[in-house]
């Protein structure tokens, strides 16, 4: 048999074997598996329609502050052209391009209007009398949240100053230096704002706030995460005193990039980047230690080893409730579709978003939160910075890839 019919021959057998996968259900079959993934990708890729939204032209009561957060109507009637299969549901979705939409720092969806603002944002900057000096020589500075307490908002930024790198909070639109944080130890170039945290609950009438060890590889800045007098790598408790400023009380320590955070069946969780391996799911106690820099389930990105020793022994550290291995560059953690949740009652349910692997989880936990029972995936085609589950309606912020809507359905037949 020469080349030619050799060649005719496996292909032949492979379409053989990926229609009999197609048709039978048999997704596992190889290499049904493999050209079933190519297909996806192409289809996700491909196959999307984006809706290109104009800025709403007229302010409203859904609508911040228009000269500096952008808002956008949402069309009344929007097509979800895509849909992805899970156990017992399903997800409808599309992606709307929105114009001058990069990384996010804030997102919020009301009544058919998108708020957003960008971490670059510049007439925001200028607000807080921060310009362009204040973003060289370090790697991913940025206005990495925007909170509200008691209806004023807050910017949790990072930056430089002078010869300094560091994070502090404004207040907006007055644009108010709060607090500064102390300057991080080392060179500036030796700084990665990306690892900042930043992310804000209000828990039982206390506000918190996440803070992170943003370095490189920079041991004197990891250590911060277990030093009681810094306010690095910490579950910050923010009050403010009466000249107005802010200030703090570790609430807790031992974080390295907590990213996200919220709270669900009267208990704080929080999401956490870990060096290479390691995202975590948390659930934060008061005056708890979890254990960065000493141990984690991933390794430095020189791949030396971090100690195990300690996760499990209550008396020494809090392990988490879940660990990523690999890392799946986790990013933010809300409340589950409602549907999804009461279908699975009596287990509680969370949802985390990912960057590196574009997706929401939807995470099934046992009802006494002490272990994870199972999860789904759901893979869409960005990077999921921000996201929110309005009953079984979905709003997603991606990076520079403007926002996913879709709608959570139970199957029925």
């Amino acid at each position: 048999m020469n080349n030619k019919y050799k060649f005719i021959f496996l292909l032949s057998l492979i379409m053989i074997v990926y229609f009999f996968g197609f048709f039978t259900g048999v997704k596992r079959t190889f290499p049904y598996l493999l050209l079933y993934n190519i297909k996806e990708d192409i289809k996700k890729t491909f196959n999307k329609k984006i809706i290109t939204l104009s800025k709403s032209s007229n302010s409203s009561s859904n609508c911040l502050n228009d000269e500096i957060f952008q808002c956008f109507d949402l069309p009344k009637e929007i097509e979800l052209s895509e849909s992805i299969d899970l156990n017992n549901f399903y997800l409808d979705w599309t992606q709307i391009e929105v114009p001058n939409y990069k990384k996010l720092s804030f997102l919020e969806f009301n009544k058919n209007k998108i708020n957003y603002l960008n971490q670059d944002n510049e007439d925001f900057l200028k607000k807080i009398n921060l310009n362009e000096e204040n973003f060289n020589d370090v790697l991913n500075p940025g206005i990495k949240n925007v909170f509200k307490i008691k209806n004023k908002y807050f910017a949790y930024v990072a930056y430089r100053k002078k010869d300094c790198a560091l994070i502090s909070i404004f207040s907006y639109p007055e644009g108010e230096n709060l607090i500064d944080f102390p300057c991080l130890p080392g060179k500036l170039e030796q700084f990665d704002l990306n690892g900042s945290g930043g992310a804000f609950v209000n828990f039982n009438n206390q506000n918190l706030l996440t803070t992170g060890t943003p370095s490189k590889q920079i041991d004197p800045v990891r250590i911060l995460a277990q030093k009681d007098d810094s306010p690095y790598g910490k579950v910050l408790k923010i009050y403010f005193n009466k000249n107005n400023k802010i200030n703090y009380e570790v609430f807790s320590k031992g974080h390295r990039n907590p990213q996200g955070i919220m709270t669900n069946y009267n208990t704080i969780f929080s999401v956490e980047h870990g060096p290479r391996g390691g995202d975590e799911i948390n659930i934060i106690k008061e005056n708890k230690n979890y254990a960065w820099p000493i141990n984690s389930l991933g390794s430095h990105y020189n791949f030396e080893k971090i100690s195990k020793e300690g996760l499990s022994n209550e008396d020494i550290f809090e392990g988490p409730l879940f660990s990523f291995l690999p890392s799946i560059g986790i990013s933010s953690i809300e409340k589950c579709p409602k549907e999804y949740a009461e279908y699975y009652v009596p287990l509680k349910c969370v949802a985390v978003g990912s960057m590196r692997a574009k997706s929401i989880f939807l995470i099934l936990i046992d009802k006494n939160l002490s272990k994870v029972m199972s999860y789904e995936k759901i893979e869409l085609p960005s990077r999921i910075r921000k996201f929110k589950f309005n009953d079984n309606q979905l709003i997603a912020g991606t990076d520079f890839e403007g926002v996913i809507i879709g709608k959570l359905n139970l199957w029925t037949e």
